[in-house]
């Protein structure tokens, strides 16, 4: 395994940006749940990635596992998915997905509704 692709480097260089594509799909009043989900990826890929080396694309594997987790939490707790981020309407849609999930990670951080 390459050191960039070390599950800590990753952790630091990616977490922002994973976390805000799991808020694009979950909604934003799931913060908790993609928090939860992408920390147990990340655990999931320091115990796997160490035995059996990472895969090809580990921010896709990242994303994927995390994806899996949250939607495992929403099924063992019976809730239904909510999604919740609209953006408003004078806010023109950005075309690279990166950059549309750093500007609602942004709009997130900014909401003062949001409980500390």
């Amino acid at each position: 395994m390459d050191n960039q692709d070390h599950p800590d480097n990753l952790f630091r260089t990616h977490y922002s940006t994973l976390l805000a594509s799991l808020l694009r799909e979950f909604g934003q009043n799931h913060f908790q749940l993609a928090e939860d989900a992408l920390q147990d990826a990340f655990q999931a890929a320091c115990i796997q990635w160490t035995s059996g080396g990472g895969p090809a694309d580990p921010i896709a594997w990242l994303r994927q596992v995390a994806r899996n987790k949250a939607i495992d939490r929403l099924r063992k707790s019976g809730s239904h998915l909510k999604n919740a981020t609209t953006l408003p309407e004078h806010v023109a849609p950005l075309p690279n997905t990166e950059l549309r999930d750093r500007a609602n990670m942004i709009l997130l951080c900014s909401n003062t509704g949001l409980s500390e």
